[in-house]
């Protein structure tokens, strides 16, 4: 009885590492997104500038576009009370890549 109570310890002591761990990964996943949204709307906003110095009709939409970017928007993702919620599914093991196409 001691071993399998050792045994069933040390089982859901490496599942309490993995669910760390998982946060861990869902957290920095959260915080590359954030930044590489940020990164694109500075960009956009840059483009926008350009276009307007060329065209005066362009100045309408720099002003819609500074207001969206000014506004306050978090991307979903997933906080401590989702993490021991049981009708959400981990994330799959799956690792992507972003490509950015330049152009139109």
């Amino acid at each position: 009885i001691k071993i399998r109570v050792k045994t069933y310890a040390h089982t859901l002591k490496r599942f309490e590492e993995e669910l760390a761990d998982q946060a861990s990964k869902r957290n920095e996943l959260q915080r590359r997104v954030e930044e590489k949204r940020r990164e694109l709307l500075e960009g956009r906003r840059r483009q926008l500038q350009q276009a307007a110095l060329r065209d005066p009709d362009q100045v309408a939409l720099e002003a819609a576009y500074q207001a969206y970017a000014e506004e306050e928007s978090t991307p979903a993702g997933f906080t401590e009370e989702d993490l021991v919620r049981r009708d959400i599914a981990p994330l799959p093991p799956v690792e992507s890549e972003i490509v950015l196409r330049k152009g139109g």
